[in-house]
């Protein structure tokens, strides 16, 4: 599974707890960029959910605690 340097990003502000239209503010860009970054992140990680995303991010690597 392979995901890019954005969704990496964006999956490790998921895991932060911040919302899709708070990652767009910081990111400056659409929330519907980011609702459509995280469907690839779930799709990626086969999960369906924001905290099986973050655990499988952190089990994959993909995010440092």
């Amino acid at each position: 599974m392979e995901l890019t340097k954005r969704e990496q990003e964006i999956l490790r502000w998921l895991a932060r707890g911040k919302s899709n239209s708070v990652i767009a503010s910081i990111l400056t860009v659409s929330p519907h960029t980011i609702d459509a970054h995280v469907r690839r992140i779930y799709a990626k990680l086969k999960v369906n959910d924001r905290t099986s995303a973050a655990i499988r991010g952190i089990g994959s690597g993909f995010i440092k605690i």
